[in-house]
């Protein structure tokens, strides 16, 4: 019975490789399109970005009168495009000479989820938040805000111009999938008058 199972196994990984290699060796190898032969026989990696899932603020830069308040927010949203999302981690920096009382909020997606941590290191300028699907929940799809970022002026900050930066930690997870299936990330612009 082992010995039928093995020789199976053996026939299966053989054909595999024998595909692989005429995936590969079927087309003339040239230094122009070996990049091009590499994609075509990657496994399970996803090329065309604009199908990966996006994080976004809302909206995509914010204004700051520092005579009349110095508090500003944004709403964070999460576009899983064909995605079936069950988690998501938002790793971002800012700058902690002009922003101060810096939170993240939730939003409804906590009555559907887990908010798995969420701090804000005020000395640091670092914002580290996360959360999930409850299991046995269906996963996101589509657009979903999934916090609010309310910050404010720090007082005695002259600064005209800031940014709040999503750093490359940031991922978001398929539940077909064991990488991070997140493509755009853009930062939010704050502009100070």
């Amino acid at each position: 019975m082992f010995q039928k199972i093995s020789l199976i196994f053996v026939i299966i990984v053989a054909f595999i490789l024998g595909m692989l290699t005429m995936a590969v060796f079927g087309e003339k190898l040239t230094a122009e399109n070996i990049s091009e032969v590499i994609k075509k026989t990657t496994i399970g990696i996803t090329q065309d970005t604009s199908k990966k899932a996006t994080l976004m603020f809302s909206p995509e830069e914010l204004s700051i009168n520092r005579a009349i308040s110095g508090v500003a927010k944004a709403d964070i949203f999460l576009d899983a495009k064909t995605h079936l999302v069950t988690s998501f981690q938002i790793e971002a920096s800012y700058d902690s000479q002009v922003f101060s009382d810096v939170t993240i909020q939730d939003s409804e997606f906590t009555a559907a989820g887990v908010i798995f941590f969420n701090t804000v290191d005020e000395e640091l300028g670092r914002i580290s938040y996360a959360g999930g699907i409850k299991p046995n929940s269906n996963p996101l799809t589509g657009q979903v805000r999934i916090a609010t970022l309310q910050l404010s002026l720090r007082q005695g900050s002259t600064a005209s111009n800031s940014s709040i930066i999503l750093l490359d930690k940031s991922q978001v997870t398929d539940m077909n999938r064991n990488d991070s299936v997140l493509g755009n990330f853009p930062s939010l612009q704050v502009k100070i008058y």
